[in-house]
């Protein structure tokens, strides 16, 4: 329970590069607010948070309500959520002992079962996240010991109990609990053989509520009881191999048998650090497999080793999280948590197995362990702490301009709390700071109207997400309306970005994607917009009509020989023989070094 008051307090103040904890704490502050969804204030396009749908007037957030229950609770009586975390971490830890009594049957292994998975740097940066991990965790490990026990000692009640610690983990985790539970459910199966009727449907019945709720609380957010709010936002959110992508506004990645392998295997590979022990650990649960003489429950654990990487081999969250955003390497390979488990309660047996004949290598193995352990869960502190301190200078720096003040964020993704957890607010529209996020478009010029009696500013990042290198920069400028029958705008990449010898600029105005070709001998390109709505665009081989007609925005892109890229919107309007735009305008304040990759300015502007 300490560690994880301490890891929240101190290594996670202003929360952790997993943007997902936001969302939690939105939903769990709609809760202890009295209502299921939060309200979508007007213009509601511009404060979905991340991971949200738009739903009539109100949002509908990405994961069921099960782990935001729990901190809305610990807000409710403490103020905080920091008392949930701590009652979660107390929960894994005497139903570790529990469930490690129950397949050992040795109270010494036991309580050394309980100390590694504890102890595991991966479960400890998870216990200072406002996140459903550690929570299905806990759920997932109550099912085993209750189903077990309801075998060994044929009781009706401890299925019912088993059913339900499952329905509500599949709540919270559908895939987690079919991937995890598989093997223990053929286990029971198999040693009940003919007497499974009542089991089966005790079983059952502890698992009808949790059900009932689940498919309840998906017709209330998607309208059918079969469809997931997981993903109501993008269907290719999904599992399976094709396109896949989080929302609507992002790329498409393409995800197939090799992209999978590479994910899961990014995880299992940091896993071996990840865990209490490191790799001597692993080597201890691969001893128990071969000289322990696991049988029963013990071994239908050692299973779930393979079920769970396997079935996550079709699902492209693991690719994601090591590939394309790489937060794994500062929160843990989340995915394969329930491991952790299955390593300590082998990895306890393993040690008394070498321990027996080797008694020497108790001191010195154990001391080696706990080496190993920390030399894996310092530097990952560390970083940890450097990256919620940036997210932390990011918000002194949103306070630090004129007010009242409305800050946009860029319209890729489009969504508040993000890429920083605390870019947004979780209560009503109101104090000296109000986040909002572009569309790119025309309702960027309403957004504007309908706040107008706040200042407008727009924020540019600089430099990575992630704290390798540990530096970002960012930036506040006015954001300015400029209108006239004619408007002629610079487009200037950085010199970091003009070093690629190839480098394009594609510009789409309300229709096709049309290529402005290479920089002019300035660098940049040219934009010359009418009151009409043409838009023409150029470059070093001359110009191109990008648009004929009134266009709600215009999206520039460049394309560069290191296969980088980066996007701007401009929203437009064109109307009465006048065009008008919004761009960055003056500098407001800045955080450490800003080099955008790209700049749209007004002809004659510095």
């Amino acid at each position: 329970m300490a560690t994880s008051v301490v890891v929240a307090l101190a290594v996670f103040p202003y929360g952790s590069v997993n943007d997902d904890e936001a969302i939690y704490r939105l939903q769990a502050h709609t809760l202890a607010s009295g209502h299921l969804f939060p309200a979508a204030p007007a213009p509601a396009i511009a404060f979905r948070p991340w991971l949200a749908a738009l739903v009539q007037h109100h949002y509908v957030l990405k994961y069921t309500p099960v782990e935001a229950t729990v901190m809305a609770a610990s807000h409710l009586a403490t103020g905080s959520y920091v008392p949930g975390l701590a009652v979660t971490v107390a929960a894994l830890v005497v139903v570790t002992w529990l469930l490690a009594s129950e397949l050992l049957a040795d109270g010494r292994e036991a309580l050394v079962a309980t100390v590694l998975v504890a102890f595991s740097p991966l479960v400890v940066i998870q216990s200072g996240l406002l996140l459903g991990y550690l929570t299905t965790l806990v759920l997932l490990e109550l099912f085993v010991w209750t189903v077990v026990r309801g075998v060994r000692q044929g009781s009706g009640w401890w299925f019912v109990l088993s059913g339900l610690a499952l329905g509500i983990a599949g709540a919270i985790r559908a895939y987690d609990a079919l991937i995890f539970s598989a093997p223990f459910l053929v286990w029971a199966g198999a040693r009940l053989g003919r007497r499974i009727v009542r089991p089966a449907a005790c079983f059952m019945l502890g698992g009808l509520g949790p059900l009932v709720a689940f498919l309840a609380y998906n017709d209330m957010a998607t309208g059918s009881p079969l469809k997931l709010p997981f993903n109501l936002q993008d269907s290719h959110d999904t599992i399976g191999f094709g396109l896949r992508r989080l929302n609507p506004t992002e790329d498409f990645h393409h995800f197939g048998p090799l992209q999978g392998l590479l994910g899961m295997g990014a995880h299992l590979l940091l896993l071996l650090i990840w865990v209490a022990g490191g790799p001597i650990l692993i080597g201890l649960a691969v001893v128990a497999l071969r000289r322990g003489q696991l049988h029963g429950p013990p071994l239908a654990l050692a299973a779930t080793a393979v079920t769970l990487p396997a079935g996550y081999l079709i699902f492209w969250g693991p690719w994601n999280a090591a590939t394309i955003w790489g937060g794994i390497r500062l929160v843990g390979p989340f995915y394969v948590l329930p491991l952790v488990v299955v390593a300590g309660i082998l990895g306890a047996r393993g040690m008394s197995v070498v321990v027996r004949g080797h008694p020497h290598w108790k001191r010195w193995g154990i001391a080696a362990m706990v080496v190993v352990t920390l030399a894996a869960t310092a530097p990952v502190v560390v970083a940890d702490a450097r990256y919620s301190r940036q997210d932390g200078q990011l918000t002194a720096l949103t306070r630090t301009v004129p007010g009242p003040a409305l800050i946009v964020l860029r319209s890729k993704p489009g969504f508040i709390m993000f890429p920083h957890y605390n870019l947004g607010q979780v209560g009503p529209l109101g104090g000296p700071v109000v986040f909002a996020a572009a569309t790119g478009g025309k309702a960027d010029f309403d957004l504007l109207s309908h706040f107008s009696d706040r200042i407008p500013y727009t924020m540019t990042f600089s430099g990575s997400f992630l704290p390798h290198p540990p530096h970002l920069g960012a930036q506040l400028n006015r954001l300015v309306e400029l209108s006239g029958p004619v408007l002629d705008l610079r487009v200037q990449a950085s010199s970091r970005v003009l070093r690629s010898k190839r480098l394009n600029l594609t510009v789409t105005a309300g229709g096709p994607v049309l290529s402005c070709g290479p920089p002019n001998s300035t660098g940049g390109w040219s934009l010359h917009l009418s009151g009409n709505g043409d838009t023409v665009c150029t470059g070093a081989n001359g110009s191109v009509l990008a648009a004929a007609g009134p266009v709600s925005s215009i999206k520039l892109r460049y394309s560069a020989k290191s296969g980088s890229n980066d996007e701007v919107d401009i929203p437009e309007r064109a109307s009465a023989g006048r065009v008008s735009v919004l761009l960055p305008g003056p500098l407001a304040v800045v955080l450490g070094h800003v080099t955008p990759p790209m700049v749209v300015s007004p002809v004659g502007s510095k």
